[in-house]
């Protein structure tokens, strides 16, 4: 009887081996490969974006080097470089867009600083980023963090799903 018993909790203990392994949950569909890279937001957000047009918008793409919001400058970080992608936060620096002003020209070269957020599953099935906080360097200081696309004026919590 004894013999019995640990043949079956080595069997349940192989078992829960097994499916820990194989990223089972007991949510099904929402498990998480170890080894899974996630995307700033989904493909799916990308296409709502930029319906038909086949412009490369960076949502859907794992740490993207350019992220364009809406197909026009001033929506645009380039040249984008992350650090800490796949973990909780990844943060980026690149070059954000100004339409000028008194001693500034028009153009890209503002530094940008980019923070994805929000870690976890769309509902397309997508494990992606799904927050996007950008500030730049302006007159010579930081403008404040604001979500990305803008939304939070208006007490949104927008996801890039």
């Amino acid at each position: 009887m004894r013999g019995r018993r640990l043949i079956q909790v080595v069997a349940a203990v192989g078992l829960l081996s097994c499916l820990a392994a194989c990223g089972a949950s007991a949510h099904p569909g929402t498990a998480v490969r170890a080894n899974a890279i996630p995307t700033l937001g989904s493909a799916r957000y990308a296409s709502y974006l930029n319906p038909g047009r086949g412009l490369r918008t960076g949502f859907g793409e794992v740490a993207p080097s350019i992220i364009d919001a809406n197909g026009g400058d001033e929506s645009s970080v380039r040249h984008a470089h992350w650090q800490g992608w796949g973990h909780n936060q990844a943060l980026g620096k690149g070059e954000g867009y100004t339409h000028g002003g008194p001693g500034v020209r028009p153009g890209f070269g503002v530094p940008a600083q980019l923070r994805a957020t929000d870690l976890g599953r769309c509902p397309d099935g997508a494990y992606a980023y799904r927050q996007l906080w950008v500030r730049q360097f302006v007159k010579r200081e930081w403008t404040s963090w604001g979500q990305w696309p803008e939304g939070t004026e208006l007490g949104l919590r927008l996801q890039l799903c």
